[in-house]
């Protein structure tokens, strides 16, 4: 039985480190964008989840585990990828931590985290093994080959998982935090509530029967019982100079005012 040496580190540790460096990123960025799920409802949460996802799914899991594969060598042999199952492995990923995720953000207690965390790690040990499938090993020049090099693989896949990961890490920089989110919605919370008790003070019925004419239905009330005191008052005007001689005509029983002491 021939034994073939393998080589883990054919470029150094640059495969190791920059999966390391991926996998933080991914972990971070994920994070930041729960934090923001966690201050919203409905369908903005479920935005900031699904870009979790591919923080987390894409960059965090799958181009951490790819980036450390494409370190790996056999001499004297060939290492071919498939990209369509490439593709798959990247789509598994980010497919079922998305579900796990959405089971954690929208359920509550215990067991929506028990059911997200196993999808999310079944998931993962699937997306391994079928970036795994992937890689094919070939005897040089002795058969038919299909794929691609890990040379041709890892300069795209840097790319791509370094522009995915500045645009999400833009997107974070740009939106609001947890704290200022949960500010703005007190806010606004308030700012309804005020234009409620607003819109519910101009529209309460009053004890009068017109309100656009006198605000306040107390004033009216009194003007009303003017009128009444005074029937043969043509306006509300002379009704109300009626009452004010009446108080000086019988200021025993209205009261003493100030004019009526002068003048006496």
């Amino acid at each position: 039985m021939t034994q073939l040496q393998v080589n883990q580190f054919s470029h150094g540790l640059l495969n190791e480190g920059l999966g390391w460096l991926l996998s933080c990123l991914g972990s971070f960025i994920g994070l930041r964008c729960l934090t923001r799920a966690r201050a919203y409802t409905g369908r903005t949460r479920a935005i900031w989840l699904l870009i979790a996802s591919v923080a987390v799914g894409g960059t965090g899991i799958w181009a951490m585990h790819f980036v450390a594969m494409l370190g790996y060598t056999i001499p004297g042999q060939k290492i071919l990828y498939n990209v369509p199952t490439t593709v798959i492995s990247l789509v598994t990923a980010i497919s079922v931590v998305a579900v796990g995720l959405f089971i954690v953000g929208f359920g509550g207690g215990p067991g929506p985290v028990l059911a997200g965390g196993v999808i999310m790690g079944v998931g993962v040990a699937a997306m391994h093994y079928t970036g795994m499938d992937a890689m094919h090993v070939y005897a040089g020049g002795r058969m038919a080959m299909s794929g691609e090099p890990s040379s041709s693989l890892l300069l795209p896949l840097l790319l791509g998982a370094s522009v995915v990961t500045f645009l999400l890490m833009l997107i974070i920089a740009v939106s609001p935090n947890e704290d200022e989110i949960r500010a703005d919605a007190s806010l606004s919370r308030r700012l309804r509530a005020g234009g409620s008790l607003a819109v519910r003070d101009r529209l309460r019925p009053t004890e009068t029967t017109q309100p656009d004419v006198f605000a306040q239905g107390d004033v009216f009330r009194d003007v009303l019982a003017q009128a009444e005191a005074f029937p043969q008052a043509e306006t509300f005007a002379q009704a109300e100079t009626f009452a004010q001689a009446e108080t000086f005509a019988r200021p025993d029983i209205i009261g003493q005012p100030d004019v009526f002491r002068t003048s006496g």
